[in-house]
């Protein structure tokens, strides 16, 4: 319940018991006082206090927590949001260049390992690479230049290990951006700088 119904409720409640304490404070007054009449009297008021107050608290801590829970849910969903946006606008802004460098190098490679499927001893590139079907077109297709050579085939696989390493490096900036985005949105606490 809210806190004006429950201030009202025990008003009235309050002025009930007090509505009693005063009819029997009368009636005690106006006939001849028994033996512990009084004390049995005095007794059920401080009981009825007792337990108007012991309500008044029990229905102020409930609000409380009430209150406290809302409050708790309304900033983890305006955390949350932020950090949806942050997220996004970040990833949005750093990511695709990097992505499209990725690209780049996958397609350098298919196109290298085409041209090593001319030679008959690296036929077992294409086959893992590019593909039977395109193993199949290579074959029929005539020898570059110079492809059968021992220097060339080197020279193709430095590149594809440079491509390689430059492809985890990639990947590596990607994995840190993924993780400063999330230092970043959840306002993880940062060393105060000292100052001079």
């Amino acid at each position: 319940m809210g806190a004006a119904a429950a201030a009202a409720a025990e008003a009235a409640e309050a002025a009930a018991a007090a509505g009693d304490r005063t009819a029997t404070d009368t009636a005690t007054a106006a006939a001849p006082a028994a033996p512990g009449t009084a004390a049995a009297a005095t007794a059920t008021a401080a009981a009825t206090a007792a337990a108007a107050a012991a309500d008044t608290t029990a229905t102020a801590a409930a609000d409380a927590a009430a209150t406290a829970a809302a409050d708790i849910a309304t900033t983890a969903a305006a955390a949350a949001a932020a950090t949806a946006t942050i997220g996004g606008v970040l990833l949005q802004l750093a990511t695709p260049p990097m992505l499209h460098r990725q690209q780049q190098l996958q397609q350098q490679q298919q196109q290298q390992h085409y041209c090593c499927s001319n030679c008959s001893s690296s036929s077992k590139y294409t086959l893992l690479y590019i593909g039977a079907a395109a193993a199949a077109a290579a074959a029929a297709t005539s020898a570059a230049p110079n492809c059968h050579s021992s220097s060339t085939r080197l020279r193709i696989l430095l590149q594809q290990q440079q491509q390689q390493q430059q492809q985890q490096q990639l990947q590596q900036q990607l994995q840190q951006l993924m993780l400063l985005q999330g230092i970043e949105a959840s306002g993880y606490p940062r060393q105060p700088q000292k100052k001079k």
